[in-house]
């Protein structure tokens, strides 16, 4: 029998999370299924017949990565015919298969917020006083949100519903900020987010946003701190170490101020 293949994390996620018939064409898929038939001896494992052989799925909690000796039997087409008839697949799938949980990294995550606070302005227009000039486009790190936030301010400043003036390229961002808005209503459908409740969230994400751009602005300033007073330059390291506590300056700042809205 042939060495077994080890997939690597990354792509052990692409296969459990792309179409099952796609999955069934891989390269992975096929040295499982020839894996398995050379071990059952090419012949069915209920009945002993060695034609149309089929390898069938025990289980999906591993799919991609399969154990062949406790996920995988081979079965004639019959008997694999006749095990369907008895336990649909999509059933079987549906106890035993699990998406694997992929921790979000912090840009993503910073993203997803960025796209919900967007969805939420141009889902809500009212929203936009209470949160504008707390955060400036470059603390956006997307850049679709990025320029999505400087139309909106730019609405606002003309009174211009924001869809007009929204160009093609970016429909799709759009589309992508509203979608993150609905999914998170969906989630939390059971509690009326009303416009005062949009306006609250919509502060927090500012107030998260903004923190998240300042301590990567810190560590960045730190960084070329410690180089400022590796190479002796004194001055440098002070001026560096002044932007550090401005940068600071604003974020006691900005919470003083969603303090006093609460």
């Amino acid at each position: 029998m042939n060495t077994p293949y080890q997939p690597n994390p990354e792509r052990i996620h692409k296969l459990r999370t792309m179409p099952y018939e796609e999955y069934l064409r891989t390269p992975e898929w096929t040295q499982k299924r020839d894996q398995t038939l050379e071990r059952d001896g090419y012949h069915c494992r209920v009945c002993n017949s060695s034609e149309n052989l089929h390898v069938h799925h025990r289980t999906y909690v591993r799919r991609g990565n399969e154990n062949i000796n406790e996920d995988l039997t081979t079965l004639c087409r019959k008997c694999h015919e006749h095990f369907h008839q008895r336990i649909n697949q999509i059933e079987i799938m549906e106890r035993t298969y699990r998406a694997p949980f992929i921790p979000e990294t912090e840009e993503v995550r910073s993203q997803r917020l960025e796209n919900y606070l967007v969805g939420l302005l141009i889902q809500n227009s009212s929203i936009h006083p209470h949160v504008c000039g707390i955060l400036s486009e470059s603390d956006f790190i997307g850049k679709d949100t990025q320029a999505l936030y400087q139309l909106l301010n730019v609405a606002a400043i003309l009174d211009t519903p924001f869809e007009q003036i929204v160009p093609s390229t970016l429909v799709s961002a759009v589309s992508r900020a509203k979608r993150e808005v609905a999914d998170v209503t969906m989630v939390k459908s059971k509690t009326v987010i009303d416009s005062a409740k949009q306006i609250k969230i919509a502060i927090e994400l500012v107030t998260r946003i903004k923190r998240m751009h300042l301590s990567q602005a810190r560590k960045e300033l730190s960084l070329l701190a410690r180089e400022a007073a590796d190479k002796g330059d004194k001055v440098a390291e002070q001026q560096i170490r002044q932007q550090i506590f401005e940068n600071e300056k604003i974020l006691r700042v900005i919470m003083a101020a969603i303090h006093l809205q609460d």
